[in-house]
């Protein structure tokens, strides 16, 4: 197919240049050119010199591939999905055959806020393009397509059920279908639940040797029988008497425990410590967390009494549960062997030998290892808006520029002029570009308009005017 694109003033133009050799159905054109036909782009039929041409009017509005870039929710799967069910429906209405109707996701376009969708009719008799399968076309769109997990995602399962529930594929229930889904009311969520305080007794009050019963702290909604009301709030609980329980062995143990701790602190053994010998002696093994156990990282150990320090002394740590804490500071011990040997043996598991510089990436610089080169840092492309020095950071594939704002990456609140989905900045292995998206004050380069849905390369300090907005593009 021969498209390009044409902007007229305030218009952008799908066009299509009849090849010589091609027949035109003269009653397709005539349908076109005369009538508004819901869910196809307006139609014009012009001729220069020996050369024809089909344009269609797609101005302030976006391919349907550009409109489904990203999440797509369920305003604009249903939009795009009804103008192809309204394109088909009204050929058949107005003698067109729909064989003639692009199914390509290229040359169909969509307004960003209303989200309505035109194709793309063209009159050529015999021109291979066809319709095809319709049932397959919705199914390829709703499996390649990436939809908004925020929403109520239901109806996706509910349109594939009915692509796959037939083999024949009605377009009227088909519509009908839609009509419903985009009817239906949002799932409301459930309101919360109230909290309910838990009902906690007030503790007990003594007065005069005798306990009051405890009071609920929420006051209860319902009145009680008067008839089984007392007289007196307070009631009078006699506690039972309780022999005295014996002391036992395990209670005597416990304090004789508290007191072996002390005991501890100032050189005496307690009963806790007997244990702990008996323990690894009856078990043939050293305990994590025993004295002469395995080392666990957080627990201080007692360390061996370095030379030239008394066992008492505190000269080079302090006393911790009457034990002395290893100095910190001292370095850790090599091994005998190894520091006697003239030549000094390399470490397995890494590279060169010993007291030398280690090596990261294999390469030597005399005795000094060179770290390989870290990568140099991807530039970060932003935007400047001339006017009042706002900088707008372009951190998406595709950069959105307009004035709708459930559509755009970058909103434009303060310019009437800028359309809906003005322009879109495109960054491809390290290149930037600019594409105006069909406005209707243009996009341009260095003071130079651009045409529309055409990639324009853009470096550092590119002026970009978006109408009479104008912006610098930097990358650093």
């Amino acid at each position: 197919m021969s498209f390009s694109f044409e902007n007229q003033g305030t218009h952008t133009y799908l066009v299509y240049t009849v090849a010589e050799g091609e027949v035109m159905d003269s009653v397709t054109v005539g349908m076109l050119t005369i009538n508004k036909i819901p869910g196809l782009a307006h139609t014009l039929f012009t001729q220069m010199d020996s050369t024809r041409y089909v344009k269609y009017d797609v101005s302030a509005r976006v391919s349907v591939r550009q409109f489904f870039a990203g999440p797509v929710n369920k305003k604009r799967l249903i939009g795009v999905f009804r103008g192809v069910v309204d394109a088909v429906l009204s050929a058949e209405e107005y003698m067109i055959e729909a064989d003639s109707i692009v199914l390509d996701l290229d040359y169909m376009f969509a307004d960003v806020s209303t989200c309505e969708t035109v194709l793309v009719c063209l009159p050529v008799v015999d021109d291979g393009f066809g319709k095809g399968d319709l049932a397959a076309f919705f199914k390829n769109i709703m499996f390649s397509t990436q939809f908004d997990q925020t929403e109520n995602c239901g109806y996706i399962a509910t349109i594939i059920n009915f692509l796959n529930g037939s083999s024949v594929f009605s377009l009227e229930n088909f519509k009908k279908l839609l009509d419903g889904i985009e009817g239906a009311a949002p799932a409301t969520e459930k309101p919360p639940q109230p909290v309910v305080p838990e009902r906690k007794p007030a503790p007990a009050e003594v007065h005069n040797g005798e306990r009051s019963a405890p009071q609920s702290t929420i006051s209860s909604s319902v009145t009680a029988n008067p008839a089984q009301t007392t007289s007196s709030s307070v009631v009078k609980d006699t506690p039972a008497k309780e022999d005295p329980v014996p002391q036992t062995n395990q209670e005597s143990s416990k304090k004789k425990s508290g007191f072996g701790l002390f005991s501890g602190l100032f050189g005496g053994k307690s009963d806790s410590d007997e244990k702990k010998k008996n323990k690894n002696d009856d078990i043939g093994f050293p305990v994590p967390g025993e004295d002469g156990g395995v080392d666990i990282p957080g627990l201080d150990r007692d360390p061996a009494p370095s030379a030239g320090t008394s066992s008492g002394g505190a000269a080079n740590g302090f006393l911790h549960n009457g034990h002395q804490k290893a100095d910190t500071g001292m370095a850790p011990s090599v091994n005998s062997n190894a520091a006697s040997s003239s030549e000094p043996k390399s470490i397995a598991g890494t590279a060169g030998s010993f007291g030398e510089t280690t090596v990261l990436n294999g390469a030597k610089s005399g005795e000094t290892t060179v770290l390989s080169q870290t990568p140099a840092a991807q530039p970060k492309p932003y935007l400047v808006r001339l006017k009042n020095n706002e900088r707008i950071n372009v951190d998406k594939p595709s950069f959105r520029i307009g004035k709708e704002r459930s559509y755009v990456d970058y909103f434009v609140a303060d310019n009437s002029t800028i359309s809906r989905a003005h322009a879109n900045i495109i960054t491809r292995d390290g290149e930037y570009f600019v594409v105006d998206t069909n406005s209707k004050n243009h996009t341009y380069v260095n003071g130079q308009m651009i045409q529309s849905n055409v990639e324009t390369k853009i470096t550092h300090g590119t002026k970009l005017k978006f109408s009479n907005e104008e912006y610098e593009f930097r990358l650093y």
